[in-house]
């Protein structure tokens, strides 16, 4: 819980039209899974890797919808923000 308010009040809201919101599903999905790398390395003190992480599991979901890893990313994610 304490993360998912730390993300409501990241003072950097990722812009729709970054580069990451046009990356292919793949790439969005790899893109998140860094992210979230990073995040468990540093053991989640920037929660804004997180957020940029789920935007980018959406944005994977949402192109292909058929692959489940996108999925099972996003679904780890959530557990983590409880």
């Amino acid at each position: 819980m304490q993360f998912l308010k730390a993300l409501a009040k990241s003072p950097k809201r990722v812009s729709a039209e970054t580069h990451e919101i046009h990356l292919n599903a793949g790439q969005a999905y790899e893109k998140a899974m860094q992210l979230l790398t990073q995040a468990h390395e540093e053991q989640f003190k920037q929660p804004q890797l997180l957020k940029q992480a789920s935007e980018l599991f959406i944005s994977a979901i949402r192109q292909n919808d058929k692959n489940p890893l996108p999925m099972v990313g996003m679904a780890y994610l959530l557990l983590l923000l409880e």
